[in-house]
């Protein structure tokens, strides 16, 4: 959500970006089509839905923290945070309110019932997807004053390991705003170590890719990964409790440094049709439950496809480029009071200051 530095890393940013958010709408049909009794091979299924889920939300927490103490330094931090009501805070309210609305006038189509009552308790408990912005923010809510006041240079260690404990012990609060923290805070803590050590790493090299071979090395070690986890050690049989959120957090780390190391492989290329997903992995993520459910309700309802793959693929692409027509027309329509707020109540718009 940060700008980057330099062209080449925010390339490398968006093309990972991208991945996430194709894996994101992938899932979202897939489920959608599971609960529409359209798998037959539900093994199948439970392999590649536990794959995806394994990593790719915590890889856009992760992502989100490697701009964090950068933009921290650069608006500063009542400044940040008014960044954050503007750009997650806001669109969760109006498109929880949308998505929310629509779901309740056409829920003799829809998978589950959502009622009136689900969207005025939004504020407290989120709404489908919009778990993560709202998530996200209360990250930030979190982060912002800690780093703010402490040492920055111990901040995230200290940050990261408290809340590392707090996810393999499996801390639940049971306020929602809470226990997203300890869930996902620990990724976004990665995040910012991650940030601290760009040579290190070569994550900070402008201009470098990380070479075809390491790219397919990524891609090799993500696969055999995935497939030790769930084929020779059972995913579903892991130990409970702290060992299975141990092996789950090394699970997830292990594979987003997979789609870290496939992004820096990839950007050399451009791959530009990627990377304009992932700079646009908001406007996807708000929209594309109403366009793929939508895809999948008019094929089945209207013309009673019934062919998972034609589904699949349809519902997927729907889910992609549809938001993205959309934006555009917003944009082109001067509707953009739909994706942030108008000038007169944006946030942000206080001077940035450096502390």
């Amino acid at each position: 959500m940060s700008p980057g530095n330099s062209a080449s890393r925010q390339n490398w940013i968006d093309l990972a970006k991208g991945i996430g958010i194709i894996l994101v709408v992938y899932g979202h049909v897939a489920r959608g089509l599971d609960a529409a009794g359209l798998y037959r091979d539900q093994h199948s299924f439970a392999r590649v839905d536990s794959v995806i889920y394994s990593f790719h939300m915590p890889l856009f927490f992760l992502l989100s923290g490697l701009y964090f103490q950068s933009s921290l330094k650069h608006y500063g931090a009542g400044a940040l945070i008014g960044k954050k009501v503007d750009t997650l805070l806001y669109p969760y309210v109006v498109w929880s309110l949308i998505q929310g609305g629509i779901a309740i006038a056409l829920s003799h189509y829809t998978n589950t019932l959502t009622r009136i009552s689900d969207i005025t308790a939004i504020l407290w408990q989120p709404l489908d997807q919009f778990w993560f912005l709202y998530a996200l923010f209360f990250i930030f809510l979190l982060f912002t004053p800690v780093f703010k006041l402490a040492h920055q240079a111990a901040a995230p260690w200290l940050v990261g390991f408290v809340l590392l404990v707090a996810y393999i012990a499996n801390v639940q609060f049971g306020i929602p705003a809470v226990d997203y923290v300890v869930d996902y805070g620990v990724f976004f803590a990665c995040g910012i170590l991650l940030s601290q050590y760009p040579a290190a790493t070569g994550l900070g090299a402008p201009g470098q890719g990380a070479g075809r071979r390491a790219g397919l090395g990524a891609v090799l070690l993500f696969s055999l990964a995935q497939y030790a986890v769930h084929t020779v050690f059972h995913a579903a049989d892991l130990p409970s409790g702290a060992a299975g959120r141990g092996a789950g957090f090394l699970v997830a780390l292990f594979s987003i440094g997979c789609v870290l190391v496939l992004s820096r492989s990839l950007s050399p290329a451009g791959f530009r049709w990627l990377a304009r997903l992932g700079k646009n992995s908001m406007p996807i993520y708000l929209m594309h439950i109403l366009f793929a459910s939508g895809t999948r309700v008019i094929l089945s309802k209207l013309f009673h496809v019934q062919d998972l793959l034609l589904q699949l693929v349809a519902g997927t692409l729907m889910g992609l480029l549809a938001p993205l027509a959309m934006t555009g027309v917003f944009r082109a329509c001067k509707m953009t009071v739909l994706l942030y707020p108008p000038a007169c109540l944006q946030q942000s718009r206080q001077r940035a200051v450096r502390d």
